[in-house]
């Protein structure tokens, strides 16, 4: 919201000696920074977004042409989006992460469907090979990663980077995304046992289940839970996200946001946006909370418990987004990034990437 002068109050701070009237600044907001239209694609999707500093991040995700499928990586210089090119690398690129300009990392597939890790070391590319499908990944130092995500068997596996080689890692079920403070302090989430959520937590030596706090669907009703994905703030401030489903018999089914908040002892229940779920969640660098909801929209959670629900801009006349990740910005004031999809109200059906930024 803008503040403005009225003429009365501009005349009174003219007659004031000296007075130059003050140039209040804009609050804070949503908006599009970046529509990749007419590419020539049938689809073109940004699955992952990673803020590596102020005015340092990047964005992967892939572009569809019939049958065919090619990765792309974008990076944000603090201003605009800019597509890069990783040499070598025409497969389909899942998910980004980094701690610093020097140390970010890339996983997806090459073109003829083989996990892969690209890395970006400030000047150059290099891959290697991992034999594991990234569908998260958590950068804590050069020599300290982690990716969750697994094979088709379903086996619980996390893979590790330890400076020198990606190894897998077993872990008590799936987990979706991951999130860590420090090489002992790591938390992963996901899908549990009877329709409950998962989540994990790695110690520096090995993975444990969390014991979390039944989410029980009303008498009569059949549902399911799951975590999505996790934000760790610190050791004692750490918000996992997702979706509770509950139908009765005959009637139609309802959602709920799932929030959990684990306080450095246990995890504890927070009521969530209804008739919604999240699909992603970030710091907001002051103690609080964003997350993204199915109904196209941002929702922020203070430290103090304030909630506040934005819908996500729509560009040019566009209405169906599908936002698939976000990230906070380190030393941005305050700013989130945000990317995923879009696509037009009528017409042509095919989808463009999109970036959408929160700050002044």
């Amino acid at each position: 919201m803008r503040k403005t002068l009225t003429a009365a109050g501009l005349a009174v701070v003219m007659l004031s000696a000296g007075a130059v009237p003050a140039v209040a600044a804009s609050a804070p907001r949503w908006r599009t920074s970046y529509v990749s239209k007419d590419t020539g694609y049938d689809n073109f999707v940004l699955d992952s977004v990673a803020a590596v500093g102020k005015n340092d991040a990047w964005a992967v995700g892939s572009r569809q042409q019939g049958p065919s499928t090619s990765g792309a990586v974008l990076h944000w210089n603090g201003s605009k989006w800019k597509e890069v090119k990783i040499p070598g690398s025409t497969g389909s690129f899942q998910v980004v992460g980094g701690s610093s300009s020097k140390n970010v990392w890339v996983l997806g597939f090459t073109t003829n469907g083989a996990t892969a890790a690209w890395h970006w070391n400030g000047k150059a590319w290099t891959s290697v090979s991992t034999g594991y499908r990234a569908s998260g990944v958590a950068v804590l130092s050069a020599n300290d990663a982690w990716a969750v995500g697994g094979d088709e068997s379903g086996k619980g596996t996390g893979l590790h980077w330890d400076g020198k080689k990606w190894r897998t890692v077993p872990m008590p079920l799936t987990a979706y995304r991951v999130s860590g403070v420090s090489s002992n302090d790591v938390w992963a989430v996901g899908e549990g046992t009877n329709n409950q959520p998962y989540a994990a937590h790695w110690n520096g030596k090995k993975w444990t289940a969390a014991k979390l706090p039944k989410v029980s669907v009303p008498k009569g009703d059949s549902g399911f839970a799951n975590f999505v994905d996790v934000t760790a703030v610190s050791k004692n401030n750490v918000w996992a996200a997702g979706r509770f489903y509950y139908i009765a018999p005959g009637k139609a089914g309802h959602n709920r946001t799932l929030l959990m908040h684990w306080n450095g002892k246990k995890w504890s229940p927070v009521v969530g946006t209804h008739e919604t779920y999240a699909l992603n969640i970030t710091s907001d660098g002051a103690g609080g909370i964003w997350y993204t909801t199915f109904h196209q929209s941002y929702v922020h959670r203070t430290k103090s418990g304030q909630v506040t629900t934005y819908a996500a801009p729509k560009p040019y006349g566009r209405d169906e987004i599908d936002l698939r990740d976000l990230d906070f910005v380190p030393g941005g004031g305050g700013k989130v990034l945000a990317v995923g999809e879009v696509a037009p109200t009528s017409g042509d059906q095919s989808w463009d990437a999109i970036a959408q930024q929160y700050g002044h």
